[in-house]
């Protein structure tokens, strides 16, 4: 891979990444249009292994994920108590999609596991997430998703050692839009945000620097790394592209790192298809922060 990094201004830098393995565009199952009017509610979840779904005082739901006969996986029957703070990672799905797909996709589950990281995800009402203008029915109907995120990590918190320095949301396509909206409504409670496909679509207006990571296929069709109309969404979407020098101009000092994937379409990259780790990629950076 040949990587170059170019300046963003005010702080920020924008690190593009040109692979040069080239794959065809796999849709993903988030892709489609949206039902504008559709009442939301939480679907049936979906769990894997030995994860749990924890029910929050408000009624939602998020997905724990717990790594069996790992010293430290947490209280429980049968389960050894955890010994020292960890890190959070909050993980959002893409719209139409469940935790248990993106799971799949990324993998995070082993590789939270081989990090020593706690991992949750999150449970988007009608499959979707607010992230402001899209999408539906939680955009169309005001869910207030960065709420229902502040209370999954005070959820977390009570029930695990939570490192609440390195408390991290990530997301895809939908899921990374609310991710970093999250990071800049709430930069107090995220210490980065990470998205895979998924732009910004409200402006930052933290009132101190930001950190920000997107990974975004250069032939995405669904939701466009240049920006503009989405068939798919039927939405009119920004430039991801624009991510850096946008965020700079809003929030000074803000760090945020841009990697545009030649040949991946609407998806979560891996290495074998793609020639770069998604998950690692993201973890990378998140890792490096702290509140």
């Amino acid at each position: 891979m040949d990587r170059k990094r170019v300046s963003a201004g005010a702080g920020v830098a924008a690190l593009v990444l040109l692979a040069l393995v080239s794959s065809p565009m796999h849709p993903a199952g988030a892709a489609g249009p949206p039902r504008p009017g559709a009442r939301p509610a939480e679907p049936p979840v979906r769990t894997r292994g030995a994860d749990v779904a924890v029910r929050l005082p408000s009624g939602r739901s998020y997905v724990e994920h717990v790594a069996v006969g790992r010293p430290g996986a947490g209280r429980g029957p049968g389960r050894p108590a955890q010994l020292s703070r960890r890190p959070l990672v909050v993980a959002l799905h893409g719209w139409r999609n469940d935790p248990a797909s993106l799971a799949a996709a990324a993998g995070l589950d082993g590789f939270a596991d081989a990090h020593a990281f706690l991992l949750a995800y999150g449970v988007g009402l009608g499959r979707s997430w607010n992230a402001g203008g899209c999408c539906a029915p939680a955009a169309s109907s005001g869910s207030d998703d960065v709420a229902y995120l502040a209370e999954v990590v005070a959820s977390m918190a009570g029930r695990r050692l939570v490192d609440g320095h390195r408390v991290y949301v990530l997301g895809f396509s939908n899921g990374g839009m609310l991710a970093e909206r999250a990071a800049c409504e709430r930069p107090g409670l995220f210490a980065a945000a990470g998205s895979v496909a998924g732009p910004l679509l409200v402006r930052c207006a933290s009132p101190v620097p930001v950190r920000l990571v997107q990974l975004h296929g250069l032939e995405d069709r669904t939701v466009p790394y240049a920006g503009g109309s989405s068939a798919s969404l039927g939405l009119t979407l920004p430039s991801s592209a624009a991510l850096p020098r946008v965020v700079a101009g809003q929030v000074p000092g803000s760090t945020v790192a841009l990697v545009g994937i030649p040949g991946l379409g609407h998806r979560w990259p891996n290495r074998r298809r793609d020639g770069l780790d998604g998950t690692a990629e993201l973890w990378s950076f998140l890792s490096a922060w702290s509140r």
